[in-house]
């Protein structure tokens, strides 16, 4: 007679049942103690790459498992009606006729004001002439605020335009390998992407991991990643992320690591197993964060615009030919302790130029940056560079350089006389 199987353990000694129960239950247990989970290796990140601006794309310069670098012009829009546009806005920003002829007036002005008032003084001349030079003076120096207001509009208006058409270049926000491409030569382009780019290095692992290791795993343990075309090789990987909440259907939760992928020696896009070591320290680590970085402007980008506008401030003098400018740009911030030039140590001389400022005529610069001598010479030394931001005050001029007094370096010194000019009321203002 057969039993069904239930009659058939009810019949065993409840030894035999022990030993039964354990064979049963030792599958799960065994389960639980295996770290081993499945897991697929992804890209540490995907770019749609498009244009800020839309067009119609000129040249595509790479193609599907092209590297490409961070920055790296990948694609160029058609640009010739903005590139007409700078050239244009470029010719009205070096327009300075308007600021000469506004200076030439506001100088004439300023002299006939001055003598009509030593007339009317004098009761030479009525009131109302004196009135009217004054006014005369002070509408010549708004006109020539106004013709430099106009100067650096147009200025402002170049950087419009070429910051047009750098827009029409297409560059790739990080370094990766383009994955796909979805346009080409002669398309448009307005919100579509043109191709997709793929970061390789470092590579992200995402694991589906049981409920009952659920705590074990903490951000900054380490485990062992074994590929599937390498199985035989283990790498290491990092736990960057561990969700808090699990899925109820198939009692797992997620887990994702950051490993390291040099050269790109591991494709995206394939199997893994993952063993995790739960005996490990985790390490600290720091959340994941966009790679891409903002173009810094270059330096000399920026100062250009600034050299032009000091075109506005010059006079008859050609300074062509002229080679006394500081060669390198410093910004406003950097420290005084930066500057790779020679230093001259505060004389007994600077002390009684500190109580004769207010006698002292200001000068201002016409070049961002200026070298300060040591002697009336080119070949003296460098004692500092001034800046366009400093308090310069003028003692005398030397067979076509000025003797100068810094009061907040406490530096005494020449400089040539055709990069500065004496302050006037409307610098001033």
């Amino acid at each position: 007679m057969r039993l069904p199987r239930g009659r058939k353990l009810m019949l065993l000694p409840a030894k035999s049942l022990a030993a039964t129960a354990l064979l049963i239950w030792q599958p799960f247990a065994v389960a639980v103690a295996d770290t081993a989970v499945d897991c697929v290796i992804t890209p540490y990140l995907t770019v749609d790459v498009s244009s800020a601006a839309p067009g119609v794309i000129d040249k595509v310069y790479v193609e599907r498992g092209d590297q490409v670098e961070q920055n790296q012009v990948v694609a160029m829009l058609d640009s010739e009606v903005e590139k007409a546009a700078v050239d244009i806005a470029e010719a009205r920003s070096t327009m300075v006729s308007e600021v000469m002829l506004g200076k030439v007036n506001m100088d004439y002005d300023k002299r006939k004001q001055q003598r009509l008032s030593s007339l009317h003084g004098q009761n030479a001349i009525s009131t109302q002439d004196k009135d009217e030079a004054e006014r005369n003076a002070k509408a010549a120096k708004l006109k020539l605020q106004h013709a430099r207001d106009l100067h650096r509009l147009r200025q402002l208006e170049l950087r419009k335009a070429e910051e047009e058409l750098r827009q029409r270049n297409v560059r790739s926000p990080i370094q990766g390998v383009v994955v796909q491409r979805f346009k080409y030569s002669a398309e448009y382009v307005e919100d579509q992407p043109i191709m997709r780019v793929a970061q390789l290095n470092p590579l992200h692992i995402e694991a589906i991991v049981p409920m009952e290791m659920f705590g074990k795993i903490q951000k900054g343990m380490s485990a062992d990643v074994f590929p599937e075309i390498v199985s035989d090789e283990a790498r290491q990987a990092t736990v960057t992320v561990v969700d808090k909440m699990g899925d109820a259907a198939s009692g797992t939760f997620g887990v994702r690591l950051t490993m390291d992928n040099p050269g790109n020696a591991l494709p995206a896009g394939i199997k893994c197993h993952a063993q995790f070591d739960l005996d490990s320290t985790p390490k600290q680590v720091a959340f994941d964060i966009d790679p891409i970085t903002p173009q810094v402007q270059p330096l000399d980008e920026t100062t250009r615009n600034n050299d032009v506008m000091q075109l506005a401030m010059l006079d008859e003098h050609d300074l062509s030919s002229r080679t006394d400018i500081a060669g390198d740009y410093i910004p406003n911030n950097t420290a005084d302790g930066d500057l790779a030039v020679e230093r001259k140590e505060r004389t007994t001389a600077s002390g009684p130029y500190d109580n004769a400022i207010s006698t002292m005529p200001k000068i201002w610069l016409k070049r961002p940056l200026v070298n300060v001598r040591a002697e009336p010479n080119q070949e003296a030394a460098i004692v500092r560079k001034a800046r366009q931001s400093d308090a310069i005050y003028k003692i005398e001029e030397d067979k076509g350089w000025f003797k100068v007094y810094l009061p907040e370096q406490d530096t005494v010194g020449y400089m040539a006389g055709f990069l500065i000019g004496e302050m006037t009321d409307a610098w001033q203002q």
